[in-house]
This record gives structure tokens, sequence and C-alpha cells, in this order.
């Protein structure tokens, strides 16, 4: 039991016991001949004798007793109120910090626990916080004061109180999430882009996300980017459980035209589309988009090779000389050719 301001507090299961003595004069004491008492009197409450100790319910009483010794001395009535506890305090805890979604904090959160008993007051609340998956354990003891939680994680707090006559709350537990971080957002095109930057055909842009906190709880749909240009701009985004979200923006190349090639021919032409000279032969290609990457060209069926500049055709006799070009997108134009005739001799006469 316990005592403040001249009232005894105790609780349920506690028993009740009165004792007397009969003080010594002149060496010699008479002794007890008894102890009475009431509980909860009224003027027509009598005393009952006090044989052993006795059990209240919960509420506030109030004992009178005396006791008489063996000579008739009988002493005044005497009283104490008491306040017998049934109840075990009970604890809240109220935690203060910037909500986000899904029940996370995306701020430090202040932790303050409260305990209440109406009777005998609060003892001491006990509380234990640990931090989850990690079993990190934050704090544990007699609490004192609001706890400032400041790192991300998911924290199990277990806590309950003891009142001044021993009545224990059953332990409390709750958790708390904190997440303070945006999640990381990254992209992938499909098809990728080659090493000119360039795509030629329409792109799939497939947005992910990583958060090691809360987790990822959506991403940007999937697009598909069809129409031709550059510097198209493309952005998505990735949210979190607790309501961060993280933005990434970026362009692509797309050119699904090929380009266009020509030839020129420079020679000393005769008749019948024959030339009587060697011919020089220019390669011209043209793209308005992604710019050219190169001509290909084959003499009489040789392997295809890189133009570089002009070249010379001066053998005699048809020749067949095949060409395309190709943009940095990666687009190839369709095969052409051109027959080159050269007949650099004078004919022959001869008398008959």
């Amino acid at each position: 039991h316990s005592e403040a301001g001249g009232n005894v507090y105790t609780n349920l299961g506690s028993s009740i016991a009165l004792s007397a003595y009969a003080p010594v004069v002149a060496g010699t004491t008479t002794g007890i001949a008894f102890t009475e008492f009431r509980v909860d009197p009224d003027s027509s409450t009598n005393f009952a004798y006090y044989t052993s100790p006795f059990q209240l319910p919960e509420g506030r009483h109030t004992i009178e007793f005396r006791s008489q010794d063996t000579t008739g001395n009988l002493e005044d009535v005497k009283s104490a109120i008491i306040y017998v506890e049934g109840v075990s305090p009970e604890t809240s805890v109220l935690l203060s910090g910037v909500a986000g979604l899904d029940a996370w904090y995306i701020s430090p959160v202040t932790m303050t626990l409260v305990s209440t008993d109406a009777v005998s007051g609060v003892k001491e609340t006990i509380y234990r916080l640990r931090r989850t998956p990690d079993g990190v354990l934050i704090g544990s003891g007699t609490y004192t004061q609001p706890l400032i939680v400041k790192n991300e994680g998911v924290y199990t707090l277990a806590y309950n109180a003891r009142d001044n006559v021993s009545n224990i709350e059953s332990t409390k537990t709750g958790t708390f999430k904190i997440d303070i971080s945006t999640p990381v957002i990254g992209y992938t095109l499909v098809p990728v882009t080659n090493a000119y930057g360039w795509n030629n055909t329409p792109v799939d842009t497939i947005f992910t996300g990583t958060d090691p906190v809360s987790g990822i709880a959506y991403c940007s749909s999937s697009m598909s980017v069809t129409a031709e240009g550059f510097n198209i701009p493309v952005s998505g985004y990735c949210m979190d459980y607790a309501g961060w979200s993280s933005t990434v923006s970026f362009t692509v190349n797309i050119d699904t035209a090929a380009p266009s090639s020509g030839i020129k021919l420079a020679g000393s032409s005769g008749q019948n589309g024959w030339y009587v000279s060697p011919v020089a032969v220019t390669l011209t290609a043209t793209d308005n988009l992604s710019g050219v990457e190169g001509s290909y060209y084959s003499v009489d069926g040789s392997s295809y090779a890189l133009y570089a500049s002009s070249f010379t055709v001066a053998t005699e006799g048809a020749h067949s000389l095949r060409y395309y070009a190709m943009d940095k997108a990666g687009s190839i134009e369709a095969e052409k050719e051109t027959i080159v005739k050269l007949d650099m001799g004078v004919p022959l006469v001869m008398a008959v």
C-alpha cells in the first residue's frame, strides 16, 4: 500500500490489519482486551470485534477503530480513509509527425507516453522500442520524457504502467513507420538506342523504381513513343507506399525514314550511253533527321566498301555500280544500281 495526504491506498487483493498496544506504566502493562472497528459507519453502525486481517471492496472507505485494555480503558475512536483500487493504470501513446500514406510518417516522430490512474496515481511507465527487421533496440526502461525518433524504419513499441499500489497494466504493443527518403527511379528503352543515341523504330519506355524502406507502390505505365523527332521529351514517376515520389525526364530520338543517295558520273560521253574516257564516280547522300552515317558501294559484285571520296572506273566494258546509304539511326535505303559503260578504243577499219 501507499500513503498520501493522510489517506491510505491499497490494491484489491490486500488485507487490512489493525494492531494495538498498551503503554507501559511504572514498569508494567495491562495488555489489550480487544480491538473493534467499523467500516463506512453511520449513526447506526455498530463496532465489530477485530480478530484477523480483512479485505475491503474496491472504492473509498472510512474505517473507525479503537482498543480497550484489560483494566477497562477505552481509547478514543480513530479513523482512516482507505482507497482500495483494483483497476490498473491506463497508458496511451501519442505520435507526432508528418503523416504520409498507408500509416507511414514522412518526418521524424515524437513519441509520448501518457499514463493515468485515477486513484493511487502512476508510479512508473515502462517501455521498450525496437526497430525491425534488424532488431536494433532504440530505448527501454522507465519512461521519463518524449522520445524523438529520426531514423527510417518500422518500429515496435511495448509499454505498460504500474500504479502506487502495484496494479500493473497489461503490456500493450504498437508500431509506427518512418520513411523520409524519395524512391530511386529508372527507365529502360526497348529497343535500346544505338551508339549515336538514335532509334529507327518506335520506342517502348518502361519505368522502374526501388525504395528500401516502404517499397514501391506505383510507377508510371509503360509507354510507346512512335513519332519521329529529335529530343522528344518523355517523363515518368514512381511513388512509394509512404507517399514520396520521384520523377525522371529524358529525351529520345527516332528516325524511321531511310536516307536518300545519288550518283554523279564525270567523263567524256560518247554515243548510246557509252563513255570514251575513264569515269569519275561521286556518291552523295542526304538525311533530314539523324544525318548520314555513311555510303557504301560495290563494283561488279565486289564486297561493299565504305565510300570515302570519288573513285574512277577506268577499264573498258560495262560495269555494275551498286550503292546505298545508311543514316545514324541505322535505317538503310534500298540498294540502287547504275551501269557505267566505257569504250576508249578507236574502231579498226579493214579493207576487203
